[in-house]
């Protein structure tokens, strides 16, 4: 019976393809963080990345370049799986 309810409650997440594989990267800068928001064309937002869920640093060590370095490595990997392949960056 157990098992049962674990298999219901495991779900996935489904990722939807954009057809026209175009996209927008917003990029939110600052002392402490960096927030990088995939979103369409039209603003639907598809996915945020932050350098603080990238590197799992805490504190000071995610406003360093590495960690805006792993951030943008985890960027590039959603966008790939979004099938977006031309995008427009908004700094």
């Amino acid at each position: 019976m157990k098992k049962e309810n674990l298999e219901k409650s495991k779900k996935t997440k489904k990722i939807k393809k954009i057809s026209s594989g175009r996209g927008c990267l917003n990029i939110h800068s600052s002392f402490n963080n960096l927030i990088i928001t995939i979103t369409q064309e039209n603003g639907d937002k598809l996915a945020q990345i932050s350098a603080r869920t990238a590197t799992g640093y805490r504190g000071t060590k995610k406003s360093t370049p590495f960690a805006a370095q792993k951030a943008a490595e985890a960027a590039l990997t959603k966008l790939t799986e979004f099938g977006i392949s031309l995008v427009k960056v908004i700094v």
